[in-house]
Order: structure tokens, then sequence, then C-alpha cells
């Protein structure tokens, strides 16, 4: 590839990454500006953010060929860095594609049924820390280590005795135990980009609000099977 269609290649490509970067970015009149709203819900880019900037400038420079021919050579290194940039802000992957379930231990989940016991046994086993809880095919909350310690201390100090976790049901636990504010959890769709994930728990801290998980459905809707469950510990995955 000569000069010309390098430098060509690279203004195609740099234009189709700032109309991205400004539609998602609230279309705002300034690159730079629409570039840190749209890298504040996006963890990729705000990432890449240095290096974005820096292939900006060389675009002023190289729209301008009279001034482009005063430098040395645009690289290699340059065109296939914003070709990777920009495909992956184009075709991000989904939450699904990087928090889906782990294939051999799949998703955890109870009915209001099943022994508590049975529950807190298969969770302190395998290191579950959410079990969406289902009546029928309705989800009425997220059970977690914090509803248990609560649910337990209420127990004790309503019935002035241990609870009976022989008998005990997921059933009988009250359900504020399995729901905000005791344990809070908001839904994504399958297809939302996974570097959006880190925003969510980001804004929730800075509202001084603590997210336990963010659950994955097809529509990002409640009462929806469940395909993928977030926690913090989880956005490693995004490394």
């Amino acid at each position: 590839m000569n000069e010309e269609n390098k430098i060509h290649k690279f203004l195609d490509a740099f234009q189709k990454l700032e109309d991205i970067i400004n539609e998602r970015g609230d279309n705002k009149a300034v690159f730079r500006d629409a570039l840190t709203i749209f890298a504040q819900r996006n963890s990729f880019v705000k990432s890449r953010m240095g290096e974005i900037l820096d292939l900006y400038a060389l675009r002023n420079v190289y729209s301008h060929m009279q001034r482009g021919k005063y430098l040395a050579a645009l690289t290699n290194e340059a065109v296939s860095s914003l070709q990777t940039i920009l495909e992956t802000i184009k075709y991000p992957p989904t939450t699904l594609d990087v928090f889906g379930p782990n294939a051999k231990f799949g998703i955890f989940e109870a009915s209001v049924d099943d022994l508590t016991r049975n529950v807190v046994s298969e969770m302190t086993k395998n290191e579950y820390t959410h079990v969406p809880v289902w009546d029928g095919d309705k989800m009425i909350g997220v059970f977690a280590y914090n509803s248990f310690f609560q649910w337990v201390n209420y127990e004790l100090n309503a019935r002035q005795s241990s609870p009976y976790f022989e008998k005990e049901h997921m059933s009988d636990v009250n359900r504020r135990y399995l729901n905000n504010p005791v344990v809070r959890f908001q839904f994504v769709k399958e297809d939302d980009p996974a570097h959006e994930i880190p925003s969510i728990f980001q804004k929730s801290t800075e509202q001084q609000r603590r997210l336990d998980c963010v659950l994955i459905t097809k529509n990002g809707q409640r009462d929806e099977k469940i395909t993928g469950i977030i926690t913090p510990w989880d956005l490693y995955k995004l490394s």
C-alpha cells in the first residue's frame, strides 16, 4: 500500500470512529467532549482515550495534505491501532459474550420450595455469592450472604431461638431480604456492550449505593430467563 492510499484508509477509518463517538457522546460539538462522555460509559474507550486523542491529532495533520508532506510517513502501527479501536467500538463484545455463565457450573438458581440449608450449602461449596430465587415463573429476588445474615438476625430476635433450617424453605425467607436495600441488583440485555458494565457499578458507588450484582436476560426484563450474573468480582474479565 502506497503512502497516499494508507493516509486515505486512515482518514476514512477515523471518520467512522468519529461518527460513532459523536453519536454515543451525546453529539457534542467538540470531539474531545463527546469522547469524554462516551469514555464515562465505556471502560474500553476510557482505557484507550489517550491513544484515540493521539490518532485524532494525526487525523488533523493528515487531513491537510500540505501539512502531511512535512512529516514522517504514517506508520502501519497507527493504521492498525485505529482499526482495532474502531472494530472494538463498532462491534463491541456483549455482556453475554464476556459474562456468560461458566460452562462447567452454569447459573445456580433456587425455588421457593428449596430447603434453605441446601441453598446455603451449595453457595458455600461452589462459592456462589448471589442466587436468583423463583416462585414459578416470577423472580422474587436474589438471595445473598447479606440476605442470610439479616434474616437469621431477625429470626433470632423474633423467636429468641435459632431458626430450624432442617424445615426452613426459601419461601420462609422474608422477601425484603431478597431485594433493595438489602440486596441491590439490576438488569441488562444480553447484547448490551460489555464495556459499559463497569460504569453501572461506578455510578452506583458514586451515589453511595452498593450494587450487589447485574443480571443478564435477553431483553433486560426481570421475569425472563437469567443468562448471566455479574458481580464486581467479574469485571476482571474485561482486562
